[in-house]
């Protein structure tokens, strides 16, 4: 505006055109080099730009639906009128076609196709997922694992969870009246925490605490502020964030109560030991093995066996965390070849968990040269999606 005039119609026409070019570039810079590199070949080159604009899509979401829907924005005035929140000078809802926002509402519309179609496209890959996978179409997963590399396998919808809610918030700024706002805000971060805190979709510990404690920190930042809201109705507003912020803090006290219960007051871990094993070199040695252990006087506590135990895949280095005394490694010839036994072992290892060895007769110790190549080993690449690094295995070796 200081160097040339620029209406608002005119401003937010250049935020939708600026949204488009992000959205365009991975495009358009894949065209170009498929054409200069790989002299047009694009069959079998759509996943890397399919991947870098859905994460483009998938990070920006919130901001994007936010600028999109600027025109909806408004406020109510004493005198019946109505302003858009960035620009007092524009009125809302005038039912001239040819007002700046009449305008701008028409270009909103047509430019949130862009959104709607991402948010179509995911739900119907997300509905699709479990019948490629039956299928074995690797293609289709490779292409869309930005949706799902994130999370747990038995919540790869959880992505739906996460985009809609940013979208909701997004959303939020339109609703009619501050309190309205505001609590409609709370409602979404306090359902999101829950959800998270009950799931714990992330793939990782650190990525589920680490969205818990921002959500919650994002909900006492509204309780605390909801008092302050000016509005007609700020009194309401008020009551409602103390009753929250009372429920908040008895739930809070509750946990708390519950930790300590299960850190001090519990009588030790539910498993005593865990029979870490090859099912092939060690599958019947380790039944016999927790049959005898079990009718042991000592013995008072369960015993895993994953066969016996196990429930869900994705918990089978939890279970080795935190619910066991002890990691008993049954060491038959191919027990440090298998991904799942190396996973455990160097989860007991970064845990402090002991780890008891029963060496078997077949079993070769491995040397320095053993260990180094568990870098190069394909098949230990998957212990990557649980935090567990190469560097860590060969330190727990």
């Amino acid at each position: 505006n200081c160097m040339a005039p620029i209406s608002p119609l005119g401003s937010f026409g250049v935020r939708v055109a600026l949204i488009v070019c992000l959205l365009a570039t991975p495009g358009l810079v894949h065209i170009g080099k498929v054409l200069l590199l790989h002299r047009g070949k694009f069959t079998g080159r759509t996943p890397a730009v399919i991947g870098t604009t859905g994460m483009i899509f998938m990070a920006l979401i919130l901001s994007i639906v936010s600028s999109l829907v600027y025109p909806f924005q408004c406020q109510q005035h004493p005198n019946g009128l109505s302003t858009m929140r960035g620009d007092d000078g524009v009125v809302c809802w005038t039912g001239d076609f040819d007002s700046d926002h009449e305008r701008m509402i028409a270009l909103s519309a047509v430019a949130c196709l862009m959104p709607f179609a991402y948010l179509s496209m995911i739900t119907r890959v997300v509905w699709q997922l479990p019948s490629k996978i039956q299928e074995g179409n690797s293609e289709f997963l490779h292409r869309f694992c930005f949706l799902f590399s994130r999370f747990h396998l038995d919540y790869y919808w959880y992505v739906l969870v996460f985009i809609f809610r940013n979208v909701l918030v997004a959303l939020v700024p339109i609703l009619p009246g501050s309190v309205l706002q505001w609590s409609t805000l709370t409602a979404l971060m306090i359902a999101s925490s829950f959800a998270c805190l009950y799931m714990r979709p992330w793939r990782t510990f650190e990525a589920n605490m680490l969205d818990i404690f921002f959500t919650t920190c994002l909900i006492m930042l509204l309780i605390v502020g909801g008092p302050f809201v000016e509005d007609a109705q700020a009194q309401q507003s008020g009551i409602f964030g103390v009753l929250l912020l009372c429920l908040i803090c008895l739930a809070g006290l509750g946990i708390f109560g519950f930790a300590m219960y299960e850190r001090f007051l519990r009588r030790g871990k539910p498993f005593q030991f865990f029979l870490c094993h090859h099912k092939v070199g060690a599958g019947n040695l380790a039944r016999l093995l927790k049959m005898h252990l079990l009718e042991n006087l000592r013995v008072h506590r369960k015993v895993f066996v994953d066969s016996d135990d196990l429930s869900d895949l994705n918990g089978l280095f939890g279970h080795v965390r935190s619910e066991v005394d002890d990691l008993v490694v049954l060491c038959s010839r191919e027990v440090l070849l298998r991904p799942w036994c190396v996973g455990e072992v160097a989860t007991a290892f970064l845990n402090n968990v002991p780890v008891v060895k029963v060496i078997l007769s077949d079993f070769v110790p491995p040397d320095a040269a053993d260990i180094e190549a568990y870098g190069e080993m394909e098949s230990m690449l998957m212990l990557a999606e649980y935090g567990i690094s190469t560097k860590m295995i060969q330190d727990a070796i």
